[in-house]
């Protein structure tokens, strides 16, 4: 396991400055390893720290993992050469997508040591919450698995080709949709109804994430013509901004409203964190790889992460963990 201090530059957000205390300006990067190979990201934190993701094994397949303790645990696939860990709620229970046998891709849920097929041909899941329900999509349609059924969400409100991208504890979902006005908005969904979140410099946005006071992240087009991160905060648009460049994307946020994505960076791609109005650039394990970094999720501990290049040209899953206190 290769651990490294890290300091950070702070640059001003697009959103006005607030009154709040400083943000956290340093933190402890953790190299989880990898499943025998060279590659690999980490996607979703739990509350307890417990971190999934894809590896490449020594034998150059890709599989999915979950790290807990220290340890990381390959979860296998549904038989065939490919998994993909997308998501992990609070009681454990791992949602994705691998190849079957036959090569067909099909979404999974892991729990108890057990990865079970959720049906559906080319379908993902994207998603889980504390209750159980997964989101994901199947055939261009957003679906929805509870209870042991598999709901189609485009009869319970939803457009066909809409995204579902994730799900909270009380059920809302969020994702982009497209409108009557052949744009692709931001969504928030509950209970049958679709509430568009907007879009601010062009005709696209998607939220990506959605946290448990129904606020969400994710990205819309910028007056620059690149995509740019996006926070919605009940019908408030804030675009987060970039670190440097034109580029950036928001995938994951927490209770406390932290969001967490990726950014231009000096010319190359920077994992960033955004509290209280201001960017933090996670930076990366080592220069000069290819991938830089990316954080992909954030809990609410304030642990983050992602995937960074590492020394030796790799790309590994890392944790972000903070070592100075907000407060």
């Amino acid at each position: 396991m290769f651990v490294v201090i890290v300091g950070f530059l702070l640059a001003a957000a697009a959103a006005p400055a607030t009154a709040w205390a400083s943000p956290v300006t340093s933190y402890r990067v953790v190299d989880l390893g990898t499943l025998g190979g060279a590659l690999g990201r980490a996607e979703a934190v739990n509350d307890h720290g417990q971190v999934v993701g894809f590896s490449t094994t020594a034998s150059g397949e890709t599989h999915a993992f979950l790290w807990s303790h220290g340890q990381m645990t390959d979860l296998g696939t549904l038989g065939g050469a490919y998994s993909y860990a997308a998501d992990i709620n609070n009681h454990g229970q791992v949602v994705g997508y691998s190849y079957t046998a036959s090569g067909q891709g099909h979404p999974f849920l892991w729990a108890d040591g057990r990865m079970t097929d959720l049906g559906g041909l080319y379908c993902s899941a994207e998603a889980i919450n504390d209750h159980g329900q997964v989101v994901g999509n199947c055939m261009g349609r957003p679906v929805l698995w509870s209870h042991g059924q598999m709901i189609d969400l485009t009869a319970q409100g939803l457009a066909p080709y809409a995204t579902a991208r994730d799900i909270n504890d009380a059920g809302q979902i969020v994702g982009g949709y497209p409108t009557a006005g052949n744009a692709f908005h931001a969504y928030r969904y509950e209970d049958g109804q679709v509430l568009d979140l907007g879009a601010l410099a062009s005709d696209y946005s998607e939220a990506l994430a959605v946290n448990g006071h129904g606020q969400a992240a994710g990205r819309g087009g910028s007056a620059s013509g690149y995509m740019q991160a996006y926070y919605w905060s009940g019908r408030r648009i804030v675009p987060i901004g970039t670190l440097d460049g034109p580029y950036s994307e928001a995938l994951g946020l927490n209770n406390r409203g932290e969001v967490v994505g990726v950014s231009s960076a000096g010319g190359s791609l920077h994992g960033f964190v955004w509290q209280r109005g201001v960017l933090v650039d996670l930076g990366v394990l080592a220069d000069g790889g290819m991938n830089g970094s990316m954080a992909t999720d954030v809990n609410v501990r304030g642990l983050i992460v992602g995937g960074s290049d590492v020394p030796g040209g790799q790309t590994h899953p890392v944790l972000w963990r903070p070592t100075k206190a907000e407060r």
